[in-house]
């Protein structure tokens, strides 16, 4: 994986959405975190613009000119963190590619940690994990029960307060970017994946400034992404439901007609019309699973992109759309 006759080179990449209050004091972080690996591994920044809309893409074009080791990515609109992540390996040079937020939540300064204990102990993937973060209490709780149940109905080796950030090989992203599955949290295929795995635990901190772009309805897409891409759960759940309301019809049956042999037959529409809708609302409900898997088939086989590069600037030059293609990933 690596050269004996150069240093390893590692890419840090960092997905940012109008992250404009926050990208000073990332940079200046990241090149003191450089400078601490001067003669150790060398570095490249590579910054994903997820379709900003302030001041991020000005900031990060400046940065990118005056220094070698920053790389910019411009998509051609806001796909999210995980497109963007995909975007940033797609574009990723080094023998070791680490992840972090653009918000300063995951503290830079853990690079070198990561990178000597992948080297020292020849792993394949780091994972940071939370040992505590500062957050609002309904996302800590909407976490804790994403993860308990995710931990309870998949065989990831997920940790119980999640992951955020990790540090994967050469060969993994190669892999990574192979896998065309789309709808998923790629954290989760990683971990599929095998390979030597380690976990760092650190203390997620708070947002430097501006607000999370992380919305609830972003956030329970992934979770039930995950759970039908990881699970068998929602289709077991269709199986089993269905052959107990087809047991309890049976029984019923034989109520109504024991009742009618011995000369009391079950008055009114009452119990009924009870059944009817309590069958027609379990009927809705497997239909929406069926059509959530339908709807994930659907989008994997007519083959979008998940994401559109509209341009790359990349050691202090400019690389346009009008002068390549688009590159989609």
């Amino acid at each position: 994986m690596e050269n004996d006759h150069r240093l390893p080179l590692i890419s840090v990449v960092i997905p940012v959405y109008n992250e404009e209050e926050n990208l000073p004091t990332l940079y200046d972080r990241l090149k003191r975190v450089c400078q601490e690996l001067e003669g150790k591994a060398d570095v490249e920044l590579i910054f994903v613009n997820d379709g900003s809309s302030d001041g991020t893409a000005g900031i990060l074009r400046k940065l990118a000119g005056r220094d070698a080791r920053v790389v910019l990515v411009n998509l051609s609109r806001n796909f999210g963190s995980h497109p963007a992540l995909m975007a940033g390996f797609s574009e990723a040079r080094g023998d070791y590619i680490w992840t972090i937020s653009g918000d300063l939540q995951d503290p830079p300064e853990l690079l070198p940690e990561y990178f000597n204990m992948a080297r020292s102990r020849e792993l394949d993937v780091v994972w940071g994990c939370r040992r505590s973060r500062v957050d609002p209490w309904h996302k800590k709780l909407f976490a804790s029960i994403f993860y308990f149940w995710i931990r309870m109905l998949t065989d990831l080796p997920i940790p119980r307060k999640g992951v955020d950030n990790f540090m994967m090989s050469r060969r993994v992203v190669e892999i990574l970017l192979k896998i065309p599955e789309k709808n998923t949290m790629f954290y989760y295929i990683i971990m599929w994946m095998g390979f030597r795995q380690d976990f760092i635990d650190y203390d997620r901190g708070a947002r430097l400034a501006g607000v999370s772009k992380w919305t609830f309805r972003r956030r329970l897409k992934n979770a039930v992404d995950t759970l039908l891409t990881f699970s068998s759960f929602p289709i077991q759940l269709i199986s089993y439901m269905g052959m107990l309301f087809f047991l309890l019809s049976v029984i019923f049956a034989l109520y109504l007609i024991l009742n009618y042999l011995v000369g009391e037959p079950s008055p009114g529409w009452t119990s009924t019309a009870l059944i009817i809708s309590l069958a027609t609302g379990i009927q809705m409900l497997m239909l929406g699973i069926i059509g959530a898997y339908l709807w994930r088939i659907m989008d994997q086989v007519r083959g979008r992109p998940q994401v559109i590069v509209r341009e790359v600037y990349r050691s202090a030059q400019e690389t346009t759309s009008e002068d390549t293609p688009l590159k989609v990933t």
